[in-house]
């Protein structure tokens, strides 16, 4: 046993004299290559960061898998997604329900649900085409803030005709440098710029639109000057002058979100504006006293 030993050792030192290093060989990491620069070490692979929100909705499935399949507890139903105001006047329309009933029975309805709306409704119209607009339309725009100062500059213009249906709507691009875009009131962003118009594009469609036809608006002549474009007077139905509805503000000019909160018991302008939905409510609010406006009442 010892003879075989020996044997073996004597083996593996000429094997290490003879340059054989496939056994016993063990590579240095700061041995030098024949270039004679130092070989790097391996890098050692950092285990990647999870964030932390990632971890948590990760957690809550694995909650509900336990809770659900091996308990036996049902699963929490699905909160309903809320509908817009637009959506009940679309069904109210198909219901052939007037919008005079329908604001009153708005009243004490609470929030507005998928569930307790009716699913019937018609597909509109884009209205694009000059046949489908009608006579009505309603214009709302949404600013940003240009300059040093800050000034108020045209952001998105939207038009919709008397049935809601959009006519228009565009991002404009700012001739000045944008310093505030006010993304909590206007909902603009850098990432609408990508595909906003020029101002004179947007001033051109804007024109060629309203022609002929009356505008609709809340506190209309401040969408004018920024489009700086003019309007016959015959031509304008302003919702801010209305008498009727100045005295939800004590006679003042009333803010469009009041409006919609006191007469249909519906909040818009939650989070960000949008100048379509603006321009909905206020066709609404026209449509409700088309009568008093008409007639000559302010």
């Amino acid at each position: 046993m010892n003879i075989d030993m020996a044997i073996n050792k004597e083996k593996t030192l000429n094997s290490n004299k003879n340059g054989d290093k496939s056994n016993n060989y063990k590579p240095n990491n700061n041995e030098k290559s024949k270039n004679g620069k130092s070989k790097s070490k391996d890098k050692v692979k950092k285990p990647r960061k999870v964030h932390p929100a990632a971890i948590r909705a990760r957690q809550k499935e694995v909650n509900r898998f336990l809770g659900s399949v091996l308990l036996g507890v049902p699963e929490p139903p699905k909160k309903p997604k809320p509908v817009s105001l637009w959506d009940m006047v679309q069904w109210a329309q198909n219901e052939n329900v007037s919008l005079e009933d329908f604001s009153k029975k708005m009243k004490g309805i609470g929030k507005l649900t998928t569930m307790n709306v009716p699913k019937k409704t018609s597909a509109p119209s884009d209205g694009k085409n000059q046949a489908d607009i009608g006579k009505f339309l309603a214009m709302d725009c949404e600013f940003v803030g240009v300059g040093k100062l800050r000034e108020s500059a045209l952001a998105r213009v939207s038009l919709v005709n008397y049935h809601g249906h959009v006519v228009l709507d565009e991002y404009v691009r700012p001739e000045e440098r944008v310093t505030d875009w006010r993304t909590w009131v206007s909902g603009v962003t850098p990432y609408h710029m990508r595909k906003a118009i020029t101002f004179k594009e947007a001033q051109e469609k804007v024109k060629v639109l309203l022609e002929g036809r009356i505008l609709v608006g809340h506190a209309i002549q401040n969408d004018l000057e920024a489009l700086k474009l003019k309007h016959p007077r015959e031509d304008i139905r302003d919702t801010s002058l209305l008498s009727a509805y100045r005295k939800y503000a004590g006679g003042k000019t009333p803010a469009l979100k009041k409006l919609a909160l006191e007469i249909l018991d519906f909040c818009i302008q939650a989070g960000d504006h949008s100048s379509v939905e603006d321009s909905r409510t206020t066709m609404l609010l026209y449509r409700l006293r088309k009568k008093d406006f008409e007639n000559g009442k302010r």
